[in-house]
């Protein structure tokens, strides 16, 4: 960012949106925090106008949104009561995967498992 500010200094005094979608969940946070720290800093020769962080259907945690999924597929219907059960085995042996000692692809496919119960009846392959 600094070295954009020196090249294009008139930017300099413009209030500065960071926007993204999907992995800029990921990456555009760590980089507004950047901006916040370097505010602070006493090192700071200019203060950047960091004025807003927009996000669109942000990446943020995936084993959080994986266990999640169930839940937000009963709200959008793709399944109804009679497999909410299930859903709730899968959803606790995805939040379990960790800590039962699975590599990370066997942790993977356990959280995918959810989504690929709830989306089965809807006609997706699986």
């Amino acid at each position: 960012m600094l070295a954009f500010y020196e090249e294009y200094p008139t930017y300099k005094t413009r209030e500065l949106v960071l926007t993204g979608e999907s992995f800029a969940g990921k990456y555009l946070s760590y980089s507004a925090a950047a901006i916040l720290d370097y505010n602070k800093s006493e090192d700071s020769s200019f203060k950047i106008d960091l004025n807003n962080l927009i996000l669109s259907n942000p990446l943020v945690d995936t084993p959080t949104e994986r266990a999640n999924q169930g839940a937000v597929g009963w709200a959008l219907g793709f399944y109804d009561d009679p497999m909410t059960d299930q859903v709730e085995v899968l959803r606790r042996h995805c939040e379990e995967a960790s800590s039962l000692g699975l590599d990370p692809a066997s942790q993977s496919t356990a959280c995918k498992n959810i989504l690929n119960y709830i989306t089965k009846p809807i006609g997706s392959p699986g």
